[in-house]
Formats: structure tokens, sequence, C-alpha cells
């Protein structure tokens, strides 16, 4: 009998070293993001944590003690990112319709302002990493029929572009490249993972592929040694792998919760949150 394959990673046990109460009222955390992968020289690591009262409370990364809360959203906050560059810049969007740019040395007030023109909510957004762009995904305009992504420039508030043909349902998911600025891919409830090439901001020419989920996005991703690949995972957990540059499906998993050939571990390497799979690559894998 054939010897079984190893997996790729080793497994890991994950145990719990410190926890903190975001709240002393009745609330749900909607979203974490650490600055500890920023390119920032003597910075103290920071937690953001955006809460369901729609405030975004800030914590020391090695002490859990709280070091801020920032008030200014309206609305659920649905994303949060610190700068690549600059540890105390946080960046938040909401379904307020906004993007809110935050300096952590001062907390009384956003420090930016997006607004997403027309007026739509915002679902998720990323900053790429020159921290030089925003992206954003909103939910769809009914009376539009038209789900935008947008696009700032972070010298200026005015929207730069969107785009209003790729995605024709709410856009749950942008992700920029960790590495390349212009590489770009968003996720729908429309089942699809649009990837772009943002270096002329023209629709048409920007998408490079179109990858097919079959049902709703929740997650996506780049990951690997060069991130060439790309992971989705939907909401009826069906998790699927590509490769970026050639839009192959390499991986696709029906039933992730049962199966032990993926075993996601989100990781905190170099400058991204890298998704490292434990899967074994067979040939029916795809």
């Amino acid at each position: 009998m054939a010897e079984a394959a190893k997996p790729a990673f080793p497994p890991h046990v994950l145990r719990c070293k410190s926890s903190f109460d975001i709240s002393g009222e009745p609330t749900y955390l909607f979203g974490l993001a650490s600055n500890c992968s920023c390119n920032a020289g003597n910075s103290s690591s920071l937690i953001a944590a955006a809460a369901s009262n729609d405030v975004i409370k800030v914590y020391s990364r090695e002490t859990l003690q709280p070091q801020g809360l920032l008030k200014g959203h309206e609305g659920p906050i649905t994303g949060l990112c610190f700068a690549h560059s600059s540890p105390s810049v946080l960046l938040s969007c909401s379904n307020d319709k906004t993007i809110r740019v935050w300096d952590l040395r001062s907390t009384a007030k956003e420090t930016m302002l997006f607004k997403a023109k027309p007026r739509a909510p915002l679902c998720g957004f990323d900053l790429n990493c020159s921290d030089l762009m925003i992206a954003a995904g909103a939910e769809l305009l009914e009376e539009e029929e038209v789900a935008y992504l947008f696009f700032w420039d972070m010298r200026s508030t005015k929207v730069l572009e969107k785009f209003s043909e790729s995605h024709s349902d709410d856009i749950l998911q942008v992700k920029f490249h960790p590495s390349q600025p212009t590489q770009l891919a968003s996720g729908s409830t429309d089942g699809l993972v649009c990837v772009y090439d943002i270096t002329e901001l023209n629709e048409d020419e920007a998408i490079t592929s179109v990858l097919n989920t079959e049902s709703s996005v929740a997650m996506l991703g780049y990951f690997g040694p060069k991130y060439e690949y790309i992971y989705g995972l939907t909401h009826t957990e069906t998790f699927h792998v590509w490769n970026a540059l050639e839009a192959k499906l390499l991986s696709n998993q029906k039933k992730v919760r049962e199966s032990l050939l993926v075993i996601p571990l989100l990781l905190l390497q170099q400058q991204q949150l890298c998704l490292s799979l434990q899967w074994f690559t067979t040939t029916g894998s795809a």
C-alpha cells in the first residue's frame, strides 16, 4: 500500500495567550486589523477592533490595554486596515457610505473622509501596498441596477474612478496584491472573482480575468511565496484556489467544513495577513 502523502504544512495548535473585552455592553466584533506588519520604525504594535455599535477600539498588541476610541461612523463598519508604511494611520470602511482615515496619535476625529458618489453603502475595501490607492466595493444600487467598485487617490478625497460592469451584485471583498500596487481582485455575491490590472483605470482594459465560484464570495486574498495564488471562500463553504496569472483553477473543495484537505490558518507574515493552506495536491483536486 502506497504511503499517504504528507501535508504541505504541518498542523498547528493555537492556544489563547490573552484576551480582551471590547465593551462592557452587549457588542459584537465585526473585524480586526493589526499594524505589527507595517514597515515602521520604533512604534508599538496595535490592534484595531470594529464593534457593532459603530465605534473602533484600539488596543496595545502586547498588553491588550485600551489605547483609544474612534467615533464617527454612522453605520456598521465593514473593513479596517493600517497603512503599510505608517503604523499610526488606520483606515475604516462603513455602510454609512464613507471611508475614514485616522491618525492614532490624535484620535479626536478622522483626518480624511472619502465619500462614495453616487452614494452607496460600502461592503469592503483595501489600500494598495504603496499606500496611494484605495479601492472599495459597494452594495448593489437597485434603482440603477449597478454595483460600483470605487477608486480614490489617497492624496485627494474625490472619487478617482468607478467600475460598474464587473459585478452584478454586492461587492463584498476587495484585495490588492501584497507587493504589486496595480494588481487587484474583487469578490461579489454574484459568485464572481474579478482580477484587474489598474495601471490604467479603464474598466474594459483593467479586467484581466473572471473566476466563477458559483456561490456568493465571502473571503478572498492572495497567498504563496510570491503571492501568485488567489483563494476564495464562499458563503456555502466551498473553497477555491487559482493561479492568479493564468486564471487556472487548482483546487475546488466542495465541503470545507467536513474535509481535512483544506485547513486555512491565518498567519502574520511580512507585510500582510497571509493565508497558509494545508492541502494535499492530487490529480483530481480541481
